[in-house]
């Protein structure tokens, strides 16, 4: 019974060990350590955007540019993207509220900029699979990287903190750095996410690709037990419960620490962005401030006597005119996008429209015509201020604008 206990342990962790390579990527015949290394130091990057210089060997980043964001890069003698397909990146004193991406360029299409989010170094150092981006072939002439507040949860308004670039490397294939951006991909803190509730995070746009997750590979580990079970204890249904019980439990610690790692680090970030504060300051200090602002003035201009009217609200994108509708309440508002498309126009008579950001409104005071795209309206200009415009379309006859 010894024996078939320990070999029941030998075949499980096996399995557990194969499990974790097909995970990672591991080939049969990769070398265990990358047979080679292109070494670039942070003091070779320079500073696109932003404000740094080098310190030592490393790139002090003590400033970011005019859109709160900062970049570096590293012009580079063509490398063949198949040579190198793992990345491997360190930073000193990584701000939590930033969100850090990797930017390169292609022999082929100079022009053209290729990003894609990195997960943030824990511990200052982290790890990816370039080989899994679509767009890493070819002949690799410059690569950097660029920080900015992590969207939809940082304000732009955010304090920035220096913090320095030590290094970047180019890894050959092999065990180690397939391991090393395996256990980066699944352990690695990354800030919360909106999605939407057809979509899940590991499936967040071709983006952020991922390796296979940490979920996926012990739910198989826990079945793996009692196939093993089986092998060599046979039908001994409670003994095989048992594996499987003690199998499900470890496993479940596994995830839920995980998972309470990655909340630490989330609550890490809301700790930096709102600690310290009170609760008539931290109400004002939102992602969308610029939305806030436009919003507060439209109620300004428009409660109480339009508190029934309808408002229809129209922005570039479908996040900037949710958040505009959300930050409008209590007004009888909509999103005006869908109502368009449907190419019902009349919809609109006797409603406010809010726009904001959209390049395609025209407005002719003397004639009082709007047009926005192909559509045209007898309305009245009530806000001009920038990216925010506000009008009130004129009723048809014989309808109310209420």
């Amino acid at each position: 019974m010894i024996v078939r206990r320990v070999l029941y342990a030998v075949c499980l962790l096996a399995s557990v060990l194969v499990l974790i390579g097909l995970a990672a990527g591991v080939r049969v015949g990769m070398p265990i350590a990358p047979e080679d290394r292109l070494e670039l130091p942070g003091a070779g990057f320079r500073v696109v955007r932003g404000a740094g210089a080098p310190d030592e060997d490393a790139l002090q980043i003590s400033g970011v540019g005019q859109d709160r964001s900062a970049v570096q890069a590293m012009s580079l003698l063509p490398v063949e993207a198949a040579d190198y397909p793992i990345l491997r990146y360190r930073f000193e004193r990584f701000p939590e509220v930033l969100e850090l991406s990797l930017l390169f360029r292609r022999a082929d299409e100079p022009d053209e900029v290729h990003v894609i989010t990195l997960p943030r170094p824990s511990g200052g150092e982290g790890s990816f699979t370039l080989s899994d981006l679509a767009d890493w072939h070819g002949s690799i002439v410059e690569i950097g990287f660029a920080q900015f507040p992590t969207p939809q949860l940082v304000p732009a308004s955010q304090r920035f903190e220096p913090f320095r670039l030590r290094s970047a490397q180019l890894w050959s294939p092999s065990v180690e750095g397939a391991l090393s951006a395996l256990r980066t991909d699944w352990f690695a803190q990354r800030p919360w996410g909106l999605f939407a509730v057809s979509s899940v995070d590991r499936e967040a746009g071709p983006n952020a690709p991922r390796r296979p997750s940490l979920l996926l590979v012990v739910s198989a580990a826990v079945v793996l037990s009692g196939l093993w079970g089986l092998v060599w204890f046979g039908r001994r249904w409670r003994r095989i419960g048992t594996l499987l019980a003690a199998a499900t439990v470890a496993g479940w610690l596994v995830l839920d620490a995980n998972w309470l790692w990655q909340l630490s680090g989330r609550l890490a970030t809301t700790e930096a962005v709102y600690g310290g504060k009170g609760w008539p300051l931290r109400s004002r200090l939102v992602v969308d401030g610029d939305l806030q602002a436009a919003s507060d003035r439209v109620k300004r201009a428009l409660l109480p006597q339009d508190a029934a009217t309808r408002v229809l609200v129209d922005a570039p994108s479908v996040y900037e005119a949710l958040r505009l509708t959300y930050h409008l309440q209590p007004m009888n508002t909509a999103l005006y996008g869908p109502i368009r498309a449907a190419g019902d126009r009349d919809f609109a008579a006797g409603a406010i429209l809010v726009l904001y950001g959209r390049d395609d409104v025209n407005f002719h005071p003397p004639t009082r015509e709007l047009f926005i795209g192909r559509l045209r309206f007898e309305a009245r200009s009530l806000i001009d201020a920038g990216p925010l415009q506000v009008f009130r379309v004129d009723a048809i006859e014989g309808r109310g604008g209420r």
